[in-house]
């Protein structure tokens, strides 16, 4: 599914700032609008919030139908395999990092279509996603937007370290572990696990280094023991959501129904069924010098 030819994020995100600031018409499918309430929530379809309307304008633009119940499915049977919900989608749609997306499409009781429009202008103008009243970006959406600083080796397309002052990254080699992880390939989606998997290993080969696949459970675990203070050491992994993601592992008692996941929030490591929703990561590292 593709969405509409020549239409930029930014165009999107101003389309819908200028529908909040008119007061939010009926338009493209939107017909009643509660900016409290999150999409899937409430049975009150995908109109009734930012998120709903940015996918609700997305569909007429590209003359398909207006969504009814808000489901990801809704739009592409294929979508539901790679995204949670529609605000995901949205937040790809606008070119929105996760942490900038959750910020956006809170279920804010106080905010106003108004507010909305504001904190999406002052995002536009600034790179910073804040609502008013707030005490400026909270830690993890500033966070989302920093590069590693911390035992970390910027890669370029080529796989060799990038220039200072380069912002071209393809890939972190973490120089405390040796493992290297691909920057933020996958924008929101979060995959079932047999698809966490393939879109792993279809990532483009970095020269210089083994094939890329789902980082194995032994890996997530060496980032959450980065910190001994926090689950994991922001200054390292930047990039890293407070989420589940999949490891490439299988349950052995199960292998066809379970996989193992961490989870870097809390830090716990569990297994999940393979048909959930979880974030993935994918890692290689430096191949050895008799094969490059």
């Amino acid at each position: 599914m593709n969405a509409q030819l020549n239409v930029t994020p930014r165009q999107r995100l101003i389309e819908v700032a200028e529908w909040l600031e008119a007061k939010t018409p009926a338009k493209a499918g939107v017909v009643e609008f509660d900016m409290s309430h999150w999409v899937e929530q409430n049975e009150c379809g995908t109109s009734c919030c930012i998120a709903g309307a940015i996918v609700q304008f997305d569909q007429a633009a590209n003359g398909r139908a207006a969504l009814s119940v808000g489901e990801i499915g809704e739009i592409d049977e294929g979508l539901a395999d790679h995204y949670y919900s529609i605000g995901d989608y949205a937040g790809d749609l606008c070119g929105l990092n996760t942490a900038q997306a959750d910020e956006l499409f809170t279920n804010n009781l106080d905010a106003t279509p108004s507010d909305a429009a504001t904190a999406i202008r002052r995002f536009l103008d600034t790179g910073e996603m804040y609502w008013d009243g707030d005490d400026g970006e909270s830690q993890l959406v500033a966070q989302s937007r920093k590069l590693p600083s911390k035992n970390s080796v910027l890669l370029g397309a080529d796989g060799k370290p990038l220039v200072e002052g380069d912002v071209n990254v393809i890939a972190v080699l973490n120089t405390a572990t040796g493992v290297v992880r691909a920057w933020k390939p996958f924008g929101n989606k979060r995959f079932r696990h047999e698809l966490a998997i393939n879109a792993a290993s279809s990532l483009p080969q970095l020269p210089g280094h083994t094939s890329w696949e789902l980082a194995p459970k032994v890996d997530l675990e060496a980032i959450i023991a980065s910190s001994e203070d926090d689950v994991y050491d922001a200054e390292q992994y930047p990039d890293m959501l407070d989420n589940w993601y999949w490891s490439k592992d299988l349950y052995a008692s199960s292998p066809s129904d379970y996989a193992w996941g961490v989870h870097f929030l809390s830090g716990g490591v569990d297994y999940r069924g393979r048909g959930l929703h979880s974030r993935a990561l994918a890692v290689c590292r430096p191949a050895p010098a008799s094969q490059q």
